[in-house]
Protein backbone atom coordinates (compact mmCIF):
# COMPACT_ATOMS: atom_id res chain seq x y z
CA UNK A 1 0.00 0.00 0.00
CA UNK A 2 1.02 3.60 -0.61
CA UNK A 3 2.05 5.29 2.27
CA UNK A 4 -0.28 8.52 3.39
CA UNK A 5 1.36 11.29 3.70
CA UNK A 6 2.93 11.90 7.06
CA UNK A 7 2.39 14.28 9.24
CA UNK A 8 5.97 16.35 8.43
CA UNK A 9 4.79 16.13 4.88
CA UNK A 10 1.64 17.65 5.60
CA UNK A 11 3.17 20.67 7.62
CA UNK A 12 5.39 21.15 5.04
CA UNK A 13 2.41 21.61 2.60
CA UNK A 14 0.52 24.09 4.52
CA UNK A 15 3.61 25.76 5.23
CA UNK A 16 4.10 26.30 1.16
CA UNK A 17 0.66 26.57 0.73
CA UNK A 18 0.15 29.35 3.26
CA UNK A 19 1.48 33.17 2.26
CA UNK A 20 2.27 34.00 5.46
CA UNK A 21 4.12 32.30 8.79
CA UNK A 22 1.34 33.63 11.13
CA UNK A 23 -0.01 31.33 13.05
CA UNK A 24 -3.71 32.05 12.26
CA UNK A 25 -2.94 31.61 8.55
CA UNK A 26 -0.94 28.60 9.02
CA UNK A 27 -4.65 27.27 11.06
CA UNK A 28 -6.74 27.94 8.28
CA UNK A 29 -4.89 26.74 5.67
CA UNK A 30 -4.16 23.21 7.59
CA UNK A 31 -8.36 22.85 8.31
CA UNK A 32 -8.79 23.45 4.42
CA UNK A 33 -6.19 20.90 3.99
CA UNK A 34 -8.11 18.50 6.36
CA UNK A 35 -11.42 18.80 4.48
CA UNK A 36 -9.71 18.17 1.26
CA UNK A 37 -8.06 14.76 2.49
CA UNK A 38 -11.65 14.17 3.79
CA UNK A 39 -13.74 14.80 0.95
CA UNK A 40 -11.06 12.49 -1.56
CA UNK A 41 -11.23 10.17 1.51
CA UNK A 42 -15.05 9.64 1.76
CA UNK A 43 -15.07 9.77 -2.30
CA UNK A 44 -12.46 6.38 -1.92
CA UNK A 45 -14.98 5.13 0.38
CA UNK A 46 -18.11 5.30 -1.65
CA UNK A 47 -16.41 4.55 -4.93
CA UNK A 48 -15.75 1.13 -3.16
CA UNK A 49 -18.88 0.70 -1.74
CA UNK A 50 -20.84 1.61 -4.72
CA UNK A 51 -18.33 -1.54 -6.44
CA UNK A 52 -19.31 -3.97 -3.33
CA UNK A 53 -23.05 -3.00 -3.79
CA UNK A 54 -22.81 -3.54 -7.96
CA UNK A 55 -21.45 -6.88 -7.39
CA UNK A 56 -23.48 -8.10 -4.98
CA UNK A 57 -22.26 -7.80 -1.40
CA UNK A 58 -24.81 -6.99 1.55
CA UNK A 59 -24.81 -4.05 3.95
CA UNK A 60 -24.14 -6.48 5.92
CA UNK A 61 -20.46 -7.70 3.96
CA UNK A 62 -19.99 -4.25 3.60
CA UNK A 63 -20.50 -2.93 7.47
CA UNK A 64 -18.35 -5.84 8.51
CA UNK A 65 -15.32 -5.31 6.06
CA UNK A 66 -15.07 -1.54 7.70
CA UNK A 67 -15.42 -2.32 11.17
CA UNK A 68 -18.75 -1.29 11.84
CA UNK A 69 -22.02 -3.04 13.29
CA UNK A 70 -25.18 -3.89 11.09
CA UNK A 71 -26.82 -0.85 12.73
CA UNK A 72 -24.39 1.51 11.62
CA UNK A 73 -24.81 0.39 7.96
Amino acid sequence: MTPAPTLAELIDSVRRDTPTARALDLLTTAAATVGELEEVGDALLTHYVEECRRNGCSWSDISGALGATKQAA
